[in-house]
Order: structure tokens, then sequence, then C-alpha cells
């Protein structure tokens, strides 16, 4: 079957490498992404799925609506910055050591896809000024009664908020969408001075690199592309930024608890029990003491596992996700990473 490919220029042939039902899965062998042909682009089901329908996005679902209601609490909690950092993702936590290095306090920050709202609460905690936008507007009622300012809008409507953000940080967004080269170019034409942060699942992850079984979330509908370091840098330059880095992240210490020289320490293993959500969506009542004390857990299991996470790092393995950046023209050079 002759496909175009989503980011290069190659037209011609190219065999499914993987399929699931009506979805299958197409590698480029120029470029070497992965996407779905033909391409499903219906975000309807992420707005059914926080609205508790748990057929929307299969196994998955359930985590929606207990998501909500979690993050509900939390935004409503005087919670301090090393609590709030513990829930944060590598990509999050080295977007904001760029921030700091590159915008003013108070800056505006636009968090595309921004879900529930909790790195919005880590901006504001940071000193920067926090807006978000998702597709869905349920999933966007914690941060909204938090205070934030959030839009349930696609980019042509958030073109039209007259909104000037100096960096805009989209995580686990591009994988989700149909036309990335498209969208990273309008969001670049919209705010043209903004720096653009993008994360998505790293293919040298510890699931992958040691061939166990993809995630399911790995999968159409969920996700319709499959991105490396080379392809995100590739698509940063297609979409017109000039300049482009990606970065590779260790897999998080927690990773090596519960196996090998974590049986030793099942007690560390406690901090699983962060997110007190039951199958039906609701959360505990003592869900706030519980995210604290898992907090010190959490500490513990980093100071006891940091060398096995460089180690694994060292030999290949890293975090799930990883980071692209790409620099407004106006603002300089960008020395490209890998």
């Amino acid at each position: 079957m002759d496909i175009q490919c989503l980011i290069c220029d190659y037209h011609g042939i190219m065999a499914p490498v993987e399929s699931v039902p009506s979805f299958p899965m197409h590698r480029c062998p120029s470029c070497r992404l992965e996407f779905c042909y033909p391409m499903p682009a219906d975000t309807r089901q992420y707005e059914s799925a926080y609205q508790g329908d748990k057929q929307s996005l299969g196994q998955e679902a359930a985590e929606y609506e207990g998501r909500v209601n979690l993050s509900a609490k939390i935004l409503q909690e005087d919670m301090s910055w090393p609590v709030v950092s513990s829930f944060l993702t590598s990509p999050q936590l080295a977007v904001l050591r760029d921030l700091k290095k590159r915008i003013p306090s108070g800056a505006l920050v636009l968090d595309i896809g921004c879900g529930t709202g909790l790195f919005l609460m880590a901006l504001r905690l940071r000193g920067y000024d926090p807006a978000g936008s998702d597709c869905s507007d349920t999933a966007l009622r914690p941060a909204r009664e938090a205070g934030f300012r959030v839009w349930a809008d696609d980019l042509k409507g958030l073109a039209s908020k007259q909104i000037a953000p100096q960096a805009v940080v989209l995580f686990e967004v591009i994988e989700h969408v149909p036309d990335p080269v498209g969208f990273l170019k309008q969001i670049r034409e919209i705010f043209p001075a903004a720096y653009v942060y993008v994360s998505t699942p790293s293919p040298q992850r510890r699931q992958l690199i040691e061939h166990k079984p993809r995630e399911s979330w790995d999968f159409p509908p969920h996700h319709v592309t499959r991105w490396t370091p080379s392809t995100l840098r590739l698509v940063f330059q297609k979409a017109g930024f000039t300049q482009a880095a990606v970065h590779l992240f260790p897999p998080p210490p927690g990773t090596f608890s519960g196996s090998g020289l974590g049986r030793l320490l099942p007690w560390i293993g406690l901090a699983q029990e962060q997110v007190a959500v039951s199958s039906g969506g609701r959360v505990a009542e003592d869900v706030i003491p519980r995210v604290r004390n898992a907090y010190k857990i959490h500490s513990l299991k980093k100071f006891f596992y940091r060398p096995f996470s460089w180690l694994a790092y060292w030999k290949g393995i890293t975090d799930i996700s990883m980071l692209g950046i790409g620099h407004p023209s106006s603002k300089g050079s960008l020395p490209c990473a890998s």
C-alpha cells in the first residue's frame, strides 16, 4: 500500500508492522516514524472517559474519572513544592529547570493538554503564570475550581484568546495528534516568541528494551504515532523551528523496587499506594495524608535506587518519556542534544 509519511518526504509502500482491530500501524522506511493508517481522530472518547464511560478507551478509561476526583482534592490543598514535585515526570521536572534559565518569573506558560491541571499547580509554585487547555472540559474541572485559567479549546480557539505565552508545554500530546507537523507549525505561528516543549514515550523505555509486551496505551486509538529521538527532532524541523533538542532521562529510581535488591526493602513499595482511587473512580477520604506519607517513602526510594537508575541509563534504558524542545527563532541558538 502506498502511504505518505506524516513527517518526512517519503511516499511509497509501507507494510503494516503491527495491528490492532481496525488500526494498522506502519513504519516509514525512511525516517522510522510509526503511525496509524488510516488515522482515527476522535477526541470525544477522552471526554467520555473522564466522565466515567468505561467503554470509551478500554481498560485505561477506568483511570480517568478517578484522576479527576484525585486532582480535585490535591489542587484544593496547600501542598509544598517537594510533595508536588513527587507527582511530576522527568520531562516535567526538566522543563521547570529549563524555564528557570530562559524566561523570567511571572511569565505566562501555556500547558496544552493540561488534563486535570497538576502541572499548572507546579508552575504556580515555581513563580510562573500558568494557563492550560484540554480537549476534555470534564478533565479541566479541578483546575478551574482551583482558580486556574483553563479552556476546553483547540488551537484555533486559543489563538482567539490573545495571550502571549513565553513557553508552551505539551506533555504526552503529540502521539495523539493525526497531523503532528501541522499541529506544531500552528503553535509556532500562533505563539512565535514561545519555547515549545514536547514530551512523548521513549522507544528506549525499560518495557521495550527488555522485550516485554508493549503497553496497551501505546496502541491506537490511544496513541496514533510512535516516536524516536531522530523523528522528534525532524518534526520540529518540518514545523519550521530552526533549532531543536531532544533529551532522554534515566529511568526513575522507583522503577527498580520490587525486584532484585528491591526485595530486601519491601516496605519502600508502599509508595505505590500514592493514588488511592477505587475502580469506581472514588477517592479515599484519607487520600491527602496518604499522599504526604507516600512522598516521604518516595524520597527514600530515590536515595536507595538512584545508582541502579544511572546504571540502567548507561546500558541504554531510559525513562518512559523523552523531551523535545523547539526554540523560537528570535531568541538565538539552542544546542542540539540526544
